[in-house]
């Protein structure tokens, strides 16, 4: 009897463990994605409202920026869609944070002297210096 009361508990220990490792990796990947779009320059908004997050398929699209678009006060922070879509993620999942502008690479290469370093590096710099 004991040990079957001592295996449901260690059930339970597992369990738990294993939200709350999840719950960490939507915390690490959120906090990536606010880092990123917090870093990205800002001259109409665009790139920066471009920010999205895919888990277990890489993205394939690319966008330019289109005819028409009305330059806008580029709010820093997370989306709505991002923080949805990285809230359904299960442990062992790839989640993708990225943006599909055409000029984005651009940018994370240098092109802004608003943000030299790029972003995504500048940003995985610094989670690696967190959590290493």
């Amino acid at each position: 009897m004991k040990s079957r009361v001592l295996k449901l508990n260690l059930q339970q220990w597992a369990e738990k463990g294993m939200e709350v490792a999840r719950l960490k990796a939507i915390d690490v990947c959120l906090e990536a994605a606010e880092g990123v779009i917090d870093k990205t320059p800002v001259d109409t908004g665009f790139c920066r409202s471009m920010w999205s997050a895919q888990i277990n398929a890489l993205p394939n699209k690319a966008v330019d920026k289109p005819e028409g678009y009305q330059a806008g006060a580029a709010s820093a922070g997370l989306p709505a869609e991002v923080a949805v879509e990285v809230a359904g993620l299960t442990l062992g999942d790839r989640v993708w944070i990225y943006n599909p502008t055409v000029y984005a690479p651009r940018l994370e290469n240098g092109h802004s002297k608003q943000a030299p370093a790029g972003m995504v590096a500048v940003t995985l710099a610094e989670l690696r210096a967190k959590y290493a």
